[in-house]
């Protein structure tokens, strides 16, 4: 088990970027069952419970696989954990690596696990390295 809060979040983030989207199983062991996922705030729809937050990024990865998380700084405070971030991903249509600089908030409840985690960056820089428009991103993310 980690340490402190800021390595569980290290050790979370290492499994859920990876060659291909994370099982439940594997989510289970850090977030709570009725965990919160708002990958993209305010735009996308918050999804709440394991099963849901797999499913979610199950579909991120029909878009894009062999995710690379690069954190840049990470912090910890009471039950939060703050991150800010690079993600490098390979798009499944072409190939081409678009990165996404992400700030991050997890919630850590009573039992220890992520209770809630939010998301915030630059859709607009994303849709241009990927060449489609914001609404075709936000259908992406809602699923």
């Amino acid at each position: 088990m980690a340490e402190s809060k800021a390595e569980a979040v290290r050790e979370f983030l290492n499994v859920f970027h990876g060659k291909a989207a994370p099982e439940p199983i594997d989510l289970a062991r850090f977030m709570h069952r009725d965990a919160q996922y708002w990958s993209l705030v305010p735009a996308a729809p918050k999804l709440r419970g394991v099963e849901a937050i797999s499913a979610g990024v199950k579909r991120q990865f029909e878009t894009y696989r062999d995710c690379r998380c690069e954190i840049h700084a990470i912090a910890e405070q009471g039950d939060f954990v703050f991150t800010e971030r690079t993600d490098h991903v390979v798009l499944n249509s072409d190939d081409r690596t678009v990165s996404a600089r992400i700030c991050a908030v997890f919630e850590f409840g009573a039992d220890g696990k992520i209770a809630g985690w939010r998301e915030y960056w630059d859709s607009h820089e994303v849709t241009r390295q990927m060449g489609v428009d914001q609404a075709d991103l936000e259908s992406d993310l809602s699923g």
